[in-house]
């Protein structure tokens, strides 16, 4: 059984969790089951650079003594600056805060 996630953020595209389930029983199996779902999610960036929110359209989130941005647009000059990609139930965590 294959579980796939698949986060998508209109601003910046895809992230793609597999999740395989070992089980004996499926290496002489015919048929895999593969579960799908395709999550609208929202991307936040994790940053050293507090100030990085006035040179880029966006809005910043503090957690955990670290920073965060939500971008407003696209913006390809951002990439230099992530130090991870967070998706899913942790943007969540994060903006409830």
């Amino acid at each position: 059984l294959f579980k796939i996630n698949c986060y998508k953020y209109d601003l910046y595209g895809i992230v793609i969790i597999i999740n395989k389930k070992n089980d004996s029983f499926y290496k002489y199996a015919k048929k895999t089951d593969i579960d799908i779902k395709i999550i609208d999610d929202i991307f936040l960036f994790e940053i050293d650079d507090c100030f990085l929110n006035n040179k880029i359209n966006g809005k910043l989130y503090i957690y955990n003594n670290k920073y965060y941005i939500e971008l407003n647009e696209f913006n390809l000059s951002i990439i230099e600056h992530i130090n991870k990609i967070i998706f899913g139930d942790e943007v969540i965590r994060i903006k409830s805060m």
